[in-house]
């Protein structure tokens, strides 16, 4: 008999958010007619989650870097360029393996959002999956290439969704095209736990910024899921998503 349970890969990609929108619909519609298919799924997603808080990214390099260099200083001369080779092999696997970050989650879209942190008079532009602090200060931006209406909304790890632009509900924003636009207010994060993920929702048409919105709070309702899962947004639409990892205090 045929094994009709949906691979670990496309599985892992899925919940990871990594699949584009058919892809994805696809893989969990196979996941429904699996007898433990959802639970499959809310398994790996509680995994990964246990396993980015328990091995922070920028912990996890340090110490690589350290045994590298440990091991290099320990073993004779000779050994020593074979080691740092084999030591570099070993961070990429480990790196690949126990930190795999996904890239900012495009659906369909074109539009990119970008996020700085300004500490005192140094900006620095954060990559997806960055270590973030309560208390510091982001700046988001965004550029646009083809979809011309936008709005920009953030969900944290407490279930709290803010919206970024507009600054009020109403019409989405129209969006400068072909050009880094900074919002007009910088956004200190808070206290909330776990997770800070912001998205960009685009359309060719005008739309009320509360599409967004609502897409977003039923996405928070879901907990843990609102930090891979894309939002469930009407046809016409796009989004990216860009994920801040929250340390502990």
């Amino acid at each position: 008999m045929t094994d009709r349970r949906l691979p670990d890969y496309l599985l892992e990609r899925l919940a990871l958010g990594e699949l584009p929108e058919e892809e994805a619909r696809a893989a969990q519609e196979q996941l429904a007619r699996e007898p433990d298919g959802a639970q499959r799924l809310s398994d790996l997603r509680a995994s990964n989650a246990d396993l980015l808080a328990r091995h922070p990214p920028q912990a996890v390099v340090r110490e690589i870097e350290r045994r590298q260099r440990a091991l290099i200083v320990q073993l004779p001369r000779r050994r020593g360029a074979w080691l740092a080779a084999s030591a570099g092999v070993f961070a990429a696997v480990v790196l690949a393996v126990v930190l795999r970050q996904p890239e900012q989650t495009r659906i369909k879209g074109d539009a990119t959002l970008l996020v700085y942190r300004s500490r005192g008079a140094e900006v620095e532009q954060l990559q997806n999956g960055a270590i973030a602090r309560a208390g510091d200060t982001v700046q988001l931006a965004y550029v646009r290439a083809r979809q011309v209406y936008g709005a920009i909304i953030s969900v944290d790890g407490a279930g709290t969704v803010t919206l970024h632009l507009p600054e009020h509900d109403g019409e989405a924003a129209r969006l400068v095209r072909d050009a880094r636009t900074e919002l007009p207010h910088a956004y200190e994060l808070d206290a909330a736990p776990g997770f800070e993920r912001f998205f960009l929702v685009t359309s060719d048409s005008p739309f009320r910024a509360s599409i967004a919105l609502e897409a977003a709070r039923k996405l928070a309702a879901r907990g843990n899921a609102a930090r891979t899962e894309p939002l469930a947004l009407p046809k016409g639409f796009e989004q990216s998503s860009f994920v801040l990892v929250k340390a502990s205090p």
